[in-house]
């Protein structure tokens, strides 16, 4: 393994630079995390919604294990999950979703 001859001064830096990335995506997974929480609540009352921010020590493994690995390209950063009672709960909430997308359809007239 390559070692790579950083200043602290470099280091804070960077170190600053991922932190922020991390925190830029907390409140756009936060908002739909909500979001999702009530749409789901309507179908399944018993369903579980959880998200997850990538946790910033495995940001900064995953940037020194994959090479070429940018912070722009990290794709898996956030996450949110819906657990429904059954299919048919999960195809109700997937066709809200849908309906959703077809409502923000850009319109060249």
């Amino acid at each position: 393994m390559n070692k790579i001859n950083l200043s602290e001064r470099e280091i804070s830096d960077y170190l600053r630079i991922v932190s922020n990335w991390r925190a830029c995506h907390a409140y756009p997974i936060n908002t739909f995390q909500s979001t999702l929480r009530q749409k789901v609540k309507v179908i399944d009352s018993n369903a579980l919604v959880a998200q997850r921010l990538k946790r910033f020590i495995s940001i900064i493994k995953k940037l020194g294990r994959s090479k070429g690995m940018q912070l722009s390209r990290m794709q898996d950063i956030g996450g949110l999950r819906a657990v429904l009672s059954n299919i048919t709960k999960v195809r109700k909430l997937e066709n809200v979703y849908k309906k959703v997308s077809v409502n923000f359809a850009p319109s060249f007239n």
